[in-house]
């Protein structure tokens, strides 16, 4: 299979949609030119194929640095390079395909490069040529408000396997806040264009990450845990699709959804909707925003239900990876029907009584497991809550894949440091200011 992204998967009204909100597109296939600094910018905006090339290890680690700047506040270091450099190096694979978006250049810097080109000697027309691709490179990187990058492969469960899905994407909404929107569309997009039935993501923090789960419903996604398959620390069990136990996997069916659809999602701030859904109210009621926070009583009932959907994501995540069918219905004795014949149809069923605040009941052997995760997931759930309203942006906050199980445990190593080193400033700070109001008052 070839690259999904390319000029000609946009329709019209897209392209000019993009280019009004002050943002260009560079593809795969524009990568090379997109860093190396002696291509002008017509090469670099252009449909043309180039000869691609391997980043040299300089040129990778400048791009690395200067895309994870876009990252900031969703996702953590160690995470991000590993899967970046696992990507990026494998980034000719046909498995990988990504998407750069760019502010747009100011008109000053526009019309300085163009008065610079006209007004050139001949005999100096290699230098000037030189120091404008120079300046260009710089302010390309600069001007990075988003990207997202796709992996073939992600679930290969035989109907998903040769699903492109999202593997990361990350959006700086002070740069141009309609960018993680369009990453999203032109996601859904290419896919549409190319007859794909499926648009597949896993989203960290799962309900924690509300503006993410949000966005992506908006666009068509539903939960589903009944994909979910493998084990987190074994590669060897197989099929295997997203197995990680605290990710929420999301699908989105496009054979439902039409082109004018996915445009009307960012031209028109409409959302999408499938059969039987009312579509007075959001499609999920964790996206139902409450219209008075000043009313208390309203706020614990939203809390409450926010605990009870994680709660049940959990045992969920537990029947589906852990438990076996007959465990389930014995549990569960309302499943003893033959209309719930498979698990899958078990976990869906069980998936639309947590929307609707049902609470779900865990099998014996598995339930200690899951009240740990429970555990665990209400501590992290607070502290994601208040960093997704403070730093993350829609789907800046959604990080995908989750290859990184070394490096998680790296990430939590650090951050204890980092936390008990802040906790002693905090208190040679608080032990200074209680010496100094001593001396005050002595003084006084």
């Amino acid at each position: 299979m070839t690259e999904i992204f390319n000029a000609t998967m946009l329709p019209p009204q897209a392209q000019q949609f993009i280019e009004a909100n002050n943002l260009e597109y560079y593809f795969k296939y524009q990568l090379s030119a997109f860093i190396e600094s002696n291509k002008n910018k017509e090469t670099q905006r252009s449909s043309v194929r180039i000869a691609n090339r391997k980043l040299t290890p300089d040129e990778l680690t400048e791009f690395k640095e200067n895309i994870y700047d876009t990252c900031l506040g969703g996702i953590g270091e160690e995470y991000f390079y590993n899967i970046v450099d696992n990507v990026i190096n494998n980034i000719y694979n046909p498995k990988y395909d990504i998407v750069i978006l760019c502010v747009k250049p100011s008109n000053n810097a526009t019309n300085n490069k163009s008065n610079n080109a006209t007004n050139n000697k001949s005999n100096n027309k290699s230098n000037n040529k030189s120091n404008t691709s120079n300046s260009q490179k710089q302010t390309l990187f600069e001007r990075i408000s988003g990207f997202l990058i796709t992996e073939i492969g992600e679930c290969n469960l035989p109907q998903l396997k040769k699903i492109p899905a999202l593997n990361l994407i990350c959006s700086n909404s002070k740069k141009n806040r309609m960018t993680g929107k369009i990453l999203m569309y032109m996601y859904l997009q290419a896919l549409k264009h190319r007859n794909i039935p499926y648009g597949l993501l896993e989203l960290a923090g799962n309900y924690g990450n509300l503006p993410g789960f949000c966005l992506y419903n908006g666009f068509g996604f539903r939960e589903d845990v009944s994909i979910k398959s493998g084990d987190e620390e074994n590669d060897n069990i197989q099929p295997r699709c997203f197995p990680e136990k605290d990710t929420l996997t999301m699908i989105c069916d496009l054979t439902k959804v039409s082109t004018q659809d996915l445009l009307n999602v960012i031209m028109h701030q409409k959302k999408i909707y499938y059969e039987n859904e009312d579509r007075s109210t959001p499609a999920d009621p964790l996206c139902l925003r409450n219209p008075n926070p000043q009313d208390r009583k309203k706020e614990r009932e939203i809390k409450s239900y926010v605990n009870s959907r994680i709660n049940n994501f959990f045992k969920l995540v537990d029947y589906q990876l852990d438990t076996t069918l007959d465990q389930i219905k014995r549990s569960n004795p309302e499943y003893n029907t033959p209309a719930f014949n498979t698990k899958e149809k078990i976990i869906k069923h069980m998936m639309n009584k947590s929307k609707s605040g049902e609470r779900i009941f865990i099998a014996t052997n598995s339930n200690s497991n899951s009240n740990t995760n429970k555990n665990i997931n209400n501590n992290t759930n607070r502290k994601t809550t208040r960093n997704t309203n403070d730093n993350c942006q829609g789907s800046q906050c959604a990080i995908m894949g989750g290859k990184t199980r070394k490096s998680k445990h790296q990430k939590r190593k650090r951050t204890h440091k980092n936390i008990t080193k802040s906790t002693q400033i905090n208190h040679n700070k608080l032990k200074s200011k209680q010496n100094k109001t001593k001396k005050n008052k002595k003084r006084n």
